[in-house]
């Protein structure tokens, strides 16, 4: 390993505490570039998602996530009928409004890409 040959050199100079302060500081600027040079770095960019995708279809889909999961929760509890039922109206309900929001916002995609594939048509002609 070529790093380490001049690391040993430094070590075997070490005399006095700025001696070791100064081995330390090549030591660890030495094991960070390995280890970037080794590890997969990650992108900083966001992985390709739906357009349409925003905060607003995210907190509904969370809402519904967690109605479910309290309709789950209230069944294998074995509570009363009544509990259940209502939990599973508003899971339903929740449900039936984020399908909804996701279709509005799939159109709403839908009709931007071909307004800009209509708009561009002629170009590649």
């Amino acid at each position: 390993m070529p790093h380490i040959e001049p690391l040993t050199l430094h070590l075997n100079s070490v005399h006095c505490l700025e001696d070791i302060d100064s081995f330390f500081v090549e030591f660890i600027d030495i094991a960070s570039e390995l280890a970037m040079g080794i590890f997969k770095k990650k992108t900083n960019r966001r992985r390709g998602g739906f357009k349409f995708w925003n905060d607003g279809r995210r907190t509904l889909r969370n809402t519904t996530n967690k109605l479910y999961k309290i309709v789950k929760r209230k069944k294998q509890s074995d509570s009363p009928e009544a509990e259940v039922h209502a939990a599973r109206a508003a899971y339903n309900k929740s449900t039936a409004i984020y399908k909804k929001q996701l279709l509005i916002a799939k159109r709403e995609s839908w009709k931007h890409f071909f307004q800009e594939l209509h708009s561009r048509f002629w170009i590649y002609l």
